[in-house]
């Protein structure tokens, strides 16, 4: 988990946050460092609700078509081995 002071480190010309909304509130949000034409995806959170509903997939979706119109070809995203769900 991250702290406050993480966050609030944070330097917005070099990283992208997105929420994902459904209805009033945010169900999920992702976090990229941004450098030249690569993205690389630093924390990415889905409410547990909505896991296996593929929302997920759908969010991703965005994500990368967004992240390409601003610019950046390549989205390098590090998932541990164990974490079958994500690969």
């Amino acid at each position: 988990a991250w702290k406050a002071s993480d966050w609030d480190a944070l330097d917005l010309s070099h990283h992208k946050v997105w929420a994902w909304s459904s209805g009033d509130s945010i169900s999920g949000f992702a976090l990229f460092a941004t450098v030249d034409e690569t993205a690389h995806l630093l924390k990415i959170l889905l409410h547990p609700d909505l896991r296996g509903t593929g929302v997920a997939k759908s969010f991703w979706v965005s994500l990368v078509n967004e992240l390409r119109a601003l610019g950046h070809g390549s989205v390098y995203l590090e998932v541990e081995e164990s974490n079958s769900r994500a690969r």
